[in-house]
């Protein structure tokens, strides 16, 4: 520490050396006064404490808490620390605390001021109270030496702080001696017999205890978990007579069944126990406590007192094993039966395992057996603990395996083996490659060489393999196989050097199998890919291109790549062999180069402003050259853009030197298309085509290169897209005009079911700059289906310069009612239907609508006196309406019109003049009469010098000749008049046409 936690002062040196002293009382925090104190309880103020440090077992135990006691054996020793002065959660040095032992001080150091370091009080008789524990160092440790009770008491005081006491106490108890089987910690005691089969070993160990250990509130631990024997330590020591004083140790009663793993009374605590032999034996141990301290005399002299001197011992007793032997897997072994016969063959391995029977395997394990074999030029096992057997030569060899008394005896004859070479490689199946036969390398190629041998054991290993080449410049092997385990092969690589032919010989165990290999020369090509524009793999074949042209255009790039041949399927070229060397002549203007090994990657840089440029690439690999010629064309480009239809279909356009128009804000992409490309074997890269535009505040491209770009207009005008490979350059020229931003939804549309509704022309647009105008619709086609009926449907438009849709909302309304339609005819005269007749719509709107009606056959107006109907649908819907016709036998129908202008009545048997008359505005008021078809005439005359014009009819042929003379126009005989229904005739006098009314209604006559 640097600097005092406090020290004792001196009275005496205070008055000699008083210029020391206000350096010692700034430095000394703590006087310490002698007090003796009975003996009591663990106790502690503040934040202090007393704790035996042992983090394994207890912990961090607190024995200076309220009513802590420490129960030990005589010999312990425990470690111990002081912390926490004033709750600060640190370790007080320990030989710097004022310690008392029984209320006695114990001085483990002094503060020495001229160092400022504290310096361990030495010699010190650190059992000089004949209490019964002692510090038996200056860090910490606290030993057990005699039965009794013993209070320490620490006393700190730091940096002017107040002083905090920590106190514990320690009950020492008569020791005796434990024995326990190290691996299931099972006590043993003197009346237990421990059952053992002769060629186990078992572990045992002693501890110091006392009667009731683990038994008290320390954790319930055994006070030797946490610590440490001092039994033993030292095991031997001189007296003060010179005689030496020895513990007996470990000893076993009958060595010959079990010994202690070949020590003779060994006296360390824990020792291992062999059972050598079938038989009984009492395990004992004897050991001794022996205290050394420094004894003050005249001076101070060393002396070691005799505390303790203990035995105890235990039984086993060792029963004859079964003894069993086996090789192979775990999982599925093989036992070798005892006498039995195990197959070999000259330079096999194989693994043998043992095991005994019965095993302990709670507390005990197995030991090594001792294996032999009587003909070690047969076979041989290299070591007790891996024993493999290696056969060695052909014959017969007893092999025995020796433990627990007991030999396992079995034989093992070696054969001659049947040794072979084939080669294999990418080949479905291996071929034989032993002599006489010859195998053909390639100068360069590299193949695995493997050695067969049969027969081949269940579960051998293979012993190592030389290699050997006649001639080491024609080809070269590896020089040794290392030994080969089970299932695998031994096996060299063959290297091919130079033309010429070797012998290849591998020797196992002393038997040699031959090879004789022919080694050719290489030749070096250049080939590329093709079929690369196919999806499938399967039909890519590599063209041979050495000494020939391969075409390209800027842009492009393609692989070449080197071939050395002849190939063979069981052979491979390394790496080191197919590594290429790649160069061009062009300096990386026509073409650049990506090597990769064997492969190279070429890139058509520039036809450098010709039609064509060629480069020269050369290959290096193997110490062969090879050359091709690459010839780069200059591109073609054009700029295409993709349309889709109303159709939703898709068209690309061609619009190189064309013009494009693009709102503002609008984008639109345009891709570059180049050739001649050679999809066969190469790619066009696209990112090698830069985009610009002539003026980026009209239009803007997304990005500077690529295959495809965005256009996007920035403001109103004209410029050019340009796109540029090689020099070439393919424009467009794009048009930026300001969009309609918001289109004014046009009003609902209403219409009868069969008409066409007529929509508005025209809508209202807001465009992007805040410009407001009326704008042209084209709307698209409307279906009659869709305006046959009642309902609502909605129509679709386009307006130019905006993007969207405009869309109308039409309403289709029903029929309410339309007026009847009553015809009469007579017999085998065809009845006339009207062409239009007036209907009422669902929201009140009456109009007149053109009819379509069905057919009528002769049949249903053969005969006279019959009514039937006729169904027609209004024109363009699939509204019906009905006629009702009925067939006289004698009459005609009058029809009865008025022209509102006029004032005028107008009659007519004529239904097509009737409906002339309608449809340029007189109203059609039904049937005025029915008239006979034979009767009297009545004339019918037209004044037309009256506006509007004037009807007039007449039976009096002088009226009409009259009337004729003064200006009327005679029309023919519009009735017949006769029957018994009368006509009645009124004069209007007030009226200046329409002056006549003719009536078969007697009340309209009264009225009138």
């Amino acid at each position: 520490m640097g600097s005092p936690h406090h020290e004792r002062i001196d009275l005496s040196r205070l008055r000699t050396f008083p210029t020391i002293m206000a350096v010692l009382c700034t430095v000394a925090m703590l006087a310490t006064s002698f007090i003796a104190a009975p003996f009591a309880r663990a106790d502690q103020n503040g934040g202090l404490r007393i704790e035996i440090d042992d983090s394994q077992t207890v912990g961090n135990w607190n024995i200076s808490e309220a009513g802590q006691v420490v129960d030990l054996a005589v010999g312990q020793k425990v470690r111990l620390k002081v912390w926490n002065y004033q709750g600060n959660g640190q370790e007080v040095v320990f030989k710097t605390i004022d310690w008392q032992l029984n209320g006695q001080p114990v001085e483990l150091a002094k503060y020495d001021s001229a160092s400022g370091q504290w310096k361990d009080v030495s010699p010190r008789d650190t059992g000089e109270y004949g209490a019964a524990v002692a510090f038996t160092d200056t860090s910490g440790s606290l030993t057990t030496l005699r039965e009794g009770e013993a209070t320490i008491t620490a006393k700190v005081r730091m940096s002017g702080g107040p002083e905090e006491v920590a106190t514990a106490h320690f009950r020492v108890h008569k020791t005796k001696l434990k024995i326990v089987r190290s691996l299931d910690s099972q006590e043993v005691t003197s009346t237990d017999i421990t059952q053992l089969t002769a060629g186990e070993a078992m572990r045992l160990k002693y501890y110091p205890t006392f009667d009731g250990d683990g038994t008290t509130a320390q954790n319930k631990k055994y006070s030797y978990e946490f610590s440490t024997s001092m039994w033993n330590s030292p095991s031997s020591y001189r007296d003060e007579s010179g005689h030496t004083i020895k513990a007996a140790g470990w000893r076993s009663s009958n060595g010959a069944a079990a010994d202690f793993n070949g020590q003779l009374n060994p006296t360390v605590n824990e020792v291992t126990v062999r059972a050598l032999i079938a038989g009984q034996a009492t395990i004992s141990v004897n050991a001794i406590f022996a205290f050394s301290h420094a004894v003050k005399t005249n001076g101070f002299k060393q002396r070691t007192d005799l505390l303790g001197n203990l035995s105890t011992k235990t039984a086993i007793s060792n029963a004859t094993p079964n003894v069993s032997v086996r090789y192979g897997l775990n999982t599925s072994p093989v036992t070798v039966q005892d006498n039995g016969t195990v197959n070999l063959g000259v330079g096999e391995i194989l693994q043998f395992n043992y095991s005994i029977s019965p095993l302990h395997t709670d507390y005990a394990t197995q030991l090594t057996a001792h294996w032999d074999s009587d003909k070690k030029t047969v076979a041989t096992l290299d070591s007790d603990t891996s024993r493999k057997l290696t056969a060695i030569d052909t014959g017969l060899s007893n092999v025995t395996a020796s433990i627990g008394g007991v030999t396992f005896k079995f034989s093992v004859n070696v054969s001659e083996p049947n040794l072979s070479l084939s080669c294999q490689g990418k080949l479905a199946s291996p071929v034989d490659a032993t002599s006489p036969r010859t195998v053909e390398l390639t100068a360069g190629e590299s193949m695995d060489l493997t050695m067969g041998y049969a027969p081949r054991h269940d579960y051998t290993s293979l012993n190592s393999v030389t290699w050997n080449s006649s001639d080491t410049n024609v080809a070269t092997v590896n020089r040794t196989s290392s030994v080969s385990s089970a299932g695998n092969t031994p096996k060299t690589m063959v290297t091919a050097k130079l033309p010429g032919t070797v012998t290849v010989t591998g020797t196992l165990a002393g038997r040699q199998v031959k090879t004789t290999i022919k080694v050719v020369d290489a030749t070096l090509s250049i080939v590329r890919d093709s079929h690369q524009d196919t999806p499938s793999r399967e039909d890519d074949v590599q063209v041979p291109v050495t000494g020939k042209n391969v075409d390209a255009t800027s842009g492009e790039n393609f692989k070449l790549y080197t071939k050395i041949t002849p190939v063979h399927d069981y052979a491979s070229f390394p790496s080191s062999v197919t590594r290429t060397t790649w160069a061009e002549d062009s300096l990386g203007k026509t073409i650049g180069l990506q090597p990769n090994g064997d492969a190279v990657t070429v890139n058509a840089v520039s036809s450098r402003g010709q039609a064509k440029s060629q480069a020269t690439v050369t290959a290096k690999a193997g110490g062969k050259t090879a050359t091709a010629t690459v010839s780069v064309a200059r591109p073609q480009v054009k700029l295409t853009t993709t349309e889709r239809d109303a159709q939703g279909k898709e068209t690309t356009k061609d619009i190189t030197g064309k013009d494009f128009q693009l709102n503002r804000n609008q984008s639109k992409n345009i891709k570059a298309v180049v050739s001649e490309l050679h999809p066969d074997y190469a790619k066009i890269d696209m990112n090698k085509v830069a985009w610009a535009s002539e003026t980026p505040s009209v239009a803007s491209v997304s990005k500077a290169t690529g295959e495809t770009i965005g256009v996007q207009g920035k403001g109103e005008g004209t410029t050019k897209i340009n796109a540029t490979l090689d020099g070439v350059t393919a424009a467009a020229s794009v048009k930026v005009v300001i969009p309609i931003k918001t289109v004014q939804a046009p009003a609902a549309v209403t219409t009868y079911a069969g008409k066409n509704p007529n929509l508005p022309q025209t809508v209202h647009v807001t465009w992007d700059d805040g410009r407001q105008s009326d704008e042209v619709v084209t709307w698209d086609k409307i279906q009659p289906d869709q305006y046959a009926k009642a309902g609502n449907f909605y129509v679709n438009g386009t307006v130019k310069g905006y993007s969207g849709t405009v869309r109308v909302s039409v309403r289709v309304l029903g029929l309410r009612s339309y007026d009847p339609v009553n015809i009469v005819t007579q017999a085998l005269i065809a009845p006339t239907l009207p062409n239009a007749i007036k209907v009422t719509w669902t929201d009140g709107t009456q109009t007149t609508e053109k009819v379509v009606w069905d057919s009528i056959p002769l049949n249903q107006y053969q005969k006279p006196n019959v009514t039937f109907k006729v169904n027609g649908k209004l024109a363009n819907s699939d509204i019906q309406v009905i006629a009702t016709v009925t067939v006289n036998a004698n009459s005609v129908t009058m029809y009865r019109l008025y022209n509102r202008y006029t004032g005028e009545h107008f009659y007519t048997s004529d239904v097509s003049e009737r409906d002339r008359l309608v449809s340029v505005g007189w109203s059609y008021e039904g049937v005025g009469w029915v008239a006979p078809v034979s009767g009297d005439p009545v004339y019918r005359l037209y004044n037309g010098h009256v506006r509007g014009g004037d009807h007039h009819y007449t039976t009096s042929a002088s009226e009409r000749d009259s009337l004729v003379r003064a200006g009327w126009s005679y029309e023919g005989v519009g009735w017949r008049s006769g029957g018994s229904v009368p006509v009645y005739r009124q004069y209007n006098p007030y009226a200046r046409t329409g002056t006549h009314n003719y009536t078969a209604d007697g009340s309209e006559n009264d009225r009138l």
